[in-house]
């Protein structure tokens, strides 16, 4: 009787320590089943990634595509040079200015006037008659455009010294 009860003792802790290592193994069983879900998981946001950025690249390679072509589009519109005049206000000239000169516009042509009553006509492609910062941007801005997509383009002022160059081309 004493020998069975040892063998069932020991047979109790054998089952305990079956039973322990049962429960350790249907745990990682489930923890294994988990990050199986979470790999599954992220590789399905990866393929969904992918997609979207296969997407992306095409989206991009058509945008790159429509700038060549509005480039080529503006290149052909634009004249190779042209010459823009901005007419400074009688209220930024000096007192001591005013009556050294006189400035007459008529369409796209400027005839200035010096204090000897000799009189230069220029012509131009077009003037800026008192016109606003914004409004010299607006007629810079194909040309601007046209570099910005690649093309060659210059915009340059020119002009006395304190006559309003850098003031018309940085605002």
């Amino acid at each position: 009787a004493g020998e069975l009860r040892q063998l069932l003792g020991e047979l109790r802790l054998e089952y305990e320590d079956l039973s322990t290592e049962s429960q350790q193994r249907a745990d990682e069983l489930v923890a294994m089943k988990s990050s199986k879900a979470d790999l599954q998981a992220k590789l399905e946001q990866a393929a969904q990634k992918e997609a979207a950025s296969e997407v992306e690249r095409v989206e991009v390679c058509q945008l790159r595509r429509r700038v060549a072509a509005l480039s080529a589009h503006l290149s052909s519109v634009l004249t190779p040079v042209s010459a823009a005049c901005r007419t400074r206000p009688l209220s930024s000239y000096k007192e001591s200015e005013l009556g050294t000169r006189a400035l007459s516009v008529d369409g796209t042509e400027i005839t200035v006037e010096d204090s000897l009553g000799r009189s230069r006509k220029f012509k131009v492609d077009r003037i800026l008659d008192d016109a606003k910062q914004e409004d010299l941007f607006l007629a810079a801005a194909p040309w601007v455009e046209h570099a910005a997509s690649g093309g060659s383009s210059c915009v340059f002022a020119y002009g006395a010294t304190g006559s309003g160059k850098t003031h018309s081309i940085l605002g």
